[in-house]
């Protein structure tokens, strides 16, 4: 093996507990308002989106948002788990047999 190079791949380093614990401080305060926030023009997703922002890089950079960390994969994951489960259990069931060609057509987009 003579000539051969071995690259590693340097391992991001893991979140310190303290940013773990901002983002599950974020969620439970979004769960704590969220009923006043129904009300409001403030989705799950825009909350999570400017949350996300306002710690990562785009705001105080409290939480390194790299993509290659495992836990904000999984954070990812478990949000998008979230705002799919939020936005199907609005779903009425009989406005939607009668308009399924709107669902139908974004779909297809």
């Amino acid at each position: 093996m003579q000539g051969d190079i071995l690259v590693y791949k340097e391992e991001p380093p893991m979140l310190e507990l303290y940013q773990v614990a901002i983002i599950l401080v974020g969620i439970i305060v979004f769960a704590a308002l969220s009923r006043r926030l129904e009300a409001s023009i403030f989705t799950l997703p825009l909350v999570f989106t400017v949350f996300g922002w306002l710690i990562g890089q785009g705001g105080i950079q409290l939480v390194p948002m790299e993509a290659e960390h495992e836990v904000i994969q999984v954070i990812a994951e478990i949000t998008l788990v979230l705002v799919l489960f939020s936005d199907a259990s609005r779903v009425k069931l009989r406005e939607l047999m009668q308009n399924y060609t709107i669902p139908a057509h974004i779909i297809c987009l």
